[in-house]
């Protein structure tokens, strides 16, 4: 057993920035790192080939035993301007085909909007299809 299995990681890729699913090795951006799935939250934690000192982690809440995929929240380093960031990101076990689909799961609502005004914060609704 490894250290990475003793520890419960489990080891990932992002590729970031791809024109289509067939030609994913042609990305703009290629991250390493781990996924530790726990009993309600998954966390990926994730190091940029190019610019190691480019880390990002990604955090959902845990469906992926149910459901196909879900929303979380991705934060790290913008490129441009160089500033620290968040985006609203989902993680699929398949490519997601409906750009209506995906802008319906990641725009920002008015509801969330509000929430955020009130509480100060950004939090991901559970979002799963």
């Amino acid at each position: 057993m490894n250290d990475n299995e003793f520890l419960g990681k489990i080891e990932a890729t992002l590729y970031m920035n791809i024109e289509s699913p067939k030609e994913y090795d042609k990305c703009e951006y290629l991250y390493f790192g781990y996924m530790k799935p726990f009993d309600i939250i998954t966390t990926f934690v994730l190091e940029n080939q190019s610019t190691p000192l480019e880390q990002i982690t990604i955090n959902m809440i845990n469906p992926m035993k149910k459901f196909e995929s879900a929303v979380g929240l991705m934060s790290g380093i913008s490129n441009n301007p160089l500033a620290p960031a968040s985006v609203k990101v989902l993680i699929s076990k398949k490519p997601v085909l409906s750009d209506t689909k995906l802008n319906e799961l990641l725009i920002i609502t008015r509801d969330e909007l509000k929430k955020i005004k009130s509480i100060n914060m950004y939090t991901v609704d559970s979002d799963f299809f």
